[in-house]
């Protein structure tokens, strides 16, 4: 048998191949890489998907404790119990009577939705999640290897380093308590359809394929959609500065999008204010693609940067395999990069806008604010729409690594091969830490502050899960406390007066008084927590019912309920 030399080697990873063999390596590769950092426990959405709480998402240094996973499954799960009904989205369950939408509980439509599906069919609940995660790697690397074959790169080099880079890329690994937006992939298939556009001719079959990706994106998390249409805005603009658009080209677009939002139900039922507050405060610091972060190779600097208390949001290290081609990129192709700015002006001037959304109104380097840059209000206020600006650099972000990497690729000679392949290997060690940090947070479920074993009998003899105060209005471990009940509760298919809602502006007096003043139902189980603000005072029973403490407050249920 025939030894395969240096040399022989470089001109089987450099030599063009058939885009069928390329995205078999990128799936092949997506899914080595899933399997790396998942069981199959967690894939199939066991173990883990049990009670889902941990040190993610939640501040720089990983101190917290965050319940959004826990809130996603409770979501979900009350979502697999409602009928099928109208907005589809719609779970009548949490917060009766007027109930909630599932899109503003970030429990990820289009997941929900095939999971309800295949849970009917399947006479129980399905968790889908592990799998999405899963699927989430796979596409990555696949859309990352079009992008490249787009640009002119067919060869096994380019869509090995592609997809290395896209399943190890930090900003992705980073999301891992945020099962939505572990969904970037539609970021990496926007990029493809930009560079494809300008080959696909009809203006018709152009905003075809755009309209699906969006309502997709949509159907994912809102954040997600505006960089897919920040996209296929720079696509838009730019072919219509070359005259290879129409004008009109979005028009249709218009239609398609409102009639996905009022089917989903982006406008109905138990909708939350869209304007929160507090833009600028989940916002990027400066030197956030640059500095390391989370990495292996400078483990001195694994916290992140947070001169806000909510930077934590705009982490956006480029890693250190995406800086050396970035460095190489300078330092050997700005020719290039000049003409490919020429070539696209509307996507440069946009990816400039997204980098000045992500950093906010507030520049900050370091803990120092730099400078506050003078706006109304009134655009704070519109702002806040998206308040964790700190995601909007992601497309940016994606696009410095592969268009780096296409860079370096089309080098001559050996440093074609040597600098993607140096990259490559740069990134995978300094990603590693994430990686391995990923697979020990999934490696299992948290154990319970409120245990099905004891909660569980007591449910069983309710008809309805009732808290006070409700989770936007309680602080410190009541938090955890009442997404954990919520859980238990929609096991069970009971409602609940308290919604995981980010975006919901409750009135918490109002809603200590009511409890005060009843009536209390004989049929619901409720939970009076101790040690919060808006908590009812200690001595206060309920009428009617009988009491029992517990850790951290009471729990009374009528007469006819098991103490």
């Amino acid at each position: 048998m025939q030894r395969l030399g240096p040399t022989a080697l470089a001109q089987a990873l450099c030599r063009q191949r058939s885009t069928a063999l390329l995205l078999t390596v990128a799936i092949g590769i997506g899914a080595l890489y899933a399997v790396s950092l998942f069981n199959i426990d967690f894939l199939l959405g066991r173990g883990f998907w049990s009670n889902p709480v941990g040190p993610w998402l939640m501040d720089a240094g990983d101190a917290g404790t965050s319940v959004d996973m826990l809130a996603l499954v409770t979501s979900y799960t009350a979502y697999v119990h409602a009928p099928w009904q109208w907005p589809i989205f719609h779970i009548p369950s949490l917060g009766p009577p007027v109930g909630t939408s599932g899109i503003f509980v970030d429990f990820l439509p289009i997941i929900a939705l095939t999971g309800k599906a295949i849970s009917r069919l399947a006479g129980t609940v399905v968790l889908p999640y592990g799998a999405w995660m899963g699927a989430c790697l796979l596409l990555s690397a696949l859309f990352a290897t079009l992008v490249m074959i787009a640009a002119g790169q067919r060869s096994l080099l380019a869509a090995i380093a592609a997809s290395l880079f896209a399943v190890s890329a930090p900003v992705l690994l980073y999301r891992f308590g945020h099962v939505s937006l572990w969904g970037q992939f539609p970021l990496i298939a926007a990029l493809w359809l930009y560079l494809r556009d300008g080959e696909t001719g009809s203006p018709w079959r152009v905003a075809g394929h755009w309209a699906l990706l969006l309502v997709f994106a949509l159907l994912i998390n809102a954040y997600i959609f505006a960089m897919v249409g920040a996209f296929y805005a720079a696509s838009w603009l730019d072919r219509l500065w070359r005259r290879e658009a129409r004008w009109w080209e979005p028009a249709p677009l218009v239609p398609v999008l409102g009639a996905a939002m009022f089917v989903a139900g982006f406008i109905g039922r138990g909708n939350s204010s869209p304007f929160s507050g507090n833009f600028g405060l989940y916002s990027m610091n400066l030197l956030s693609p640059l500095l390391p972060q989370r990495s292996v190779l400078f483990p001195g600097m694994w916290p992140i940067i947070d001169a806000t208390g909510g930077q934590y949001e705009g982490f956006n290290y480029l890693g250190a395999g995406g800086l050396f081609l970035l460095a190489m990129a300078l330092l050997r192709d700005r020719p290039a990069i000049s003409r490919l700015l020429a070539r696209h002006p509307a996507f440069a001037l946009i990816a400039l806008g997204l980098t000045i959304f992500a950093i906010s109104q507030e520049v900050h380097v370091f803990g120092a604010l730099l400078l506050t840059i003078p706006a109304p209000s009134w655009l704070i206020d519109l702002c806040s729409i998206f308040r964790s600006s700190g995601r909007m650099f992601w497309p940016v972000n994606y696009a410095l690594l592969l268009g780096g990497l296409v860079l370096a690729l089309r080098r001559e000679g050996s440093v074609a091969l040597t600098i993607p392949l140096l990259a490559c290997l740069l990134q995978i060690m300094d990603t590693e830490g994430l990686r391995r940090r990923d697979a020990f947070l999934a490696s299992g479920p948290a154990s319970e502050q409120m245990s099905a074993a004891e909660w569980g009998p007591r449910l069983d003899h309710a008809a309805g899960l009732v808290l006070s105060p409700v989770y936007t209005c309680t602080m410190g471990p009541a938090h955890r406390m009442t997404i954990e009940l919520n859980h238990h509760a929609a096991v069970r298919g009971l409602s609940t007066n308290s919604v995981y809602d980010a975006r919901a502006k409750p009135d918490c007096a109002a809603a200590r008084q009511a409890m005060l003043e009843g009536p209390w139902r004989t049929d619901a189980l409720y939970v009076l927590f101790d040690d919060v603000v808006n908590a009812v005072p200690e001595a206060f029973m309920p009428p009617g019912l009988r009491c029992a403490r517990f850790p951290g407050g009471r729990w009374c249920l009528g007469e006819g309920g098991s103490p």
